[in-house]
């Protein structure tokens, strides 16, 4: 099971966040494209630059909280694997280094 989550979680963060990414970026560079080089002399293309830049900030904020959201994800499943804890009971157990360790079989 953990090889296929990880197997996910790699997807995502070196396919689907790079390739959101990208789409930001080509919606940014079309944006300048539109706005500064096409459109100083016509309001439409100013216009429909503007609506692209607000598209490449909506794609690279998407991206952004996809990479960040999957990071957290990640850490908190390691974090909570390294957790001592009883297998009989339940409990968490803390140990303590140089302490005698009590039984209870």
């Amino acid at each position: 099971m953990t090889a296929i989550l990880s197997y996910i979680v790699v997807f995502i963060q070196q396919y689907l966040v790079p390739f959101i990414f990208s789409i930001g970026l080509i919606f940014f560079f079309y944006a300048i494209i539109k706005y500064f080089i096409i459109g100083p002399g016509e309001e439409p293309e100013r216009e429909e630059g503007r609506l692209y830049f607000i598209k490449a900030n909506v794609w690279f904020f998407a991206g952004m909280v996809i990479y960040i959201t999957v990071a957290a994800i990640v850490a908190f499943v390691t974090w909570v694997g390294e957790l001592p804890v009883d297998t009989r009971t339940g409990e968490g157990v803390l140990e303590v280094p140089d302490t005698p360790q009590v039984r209870s079989d």
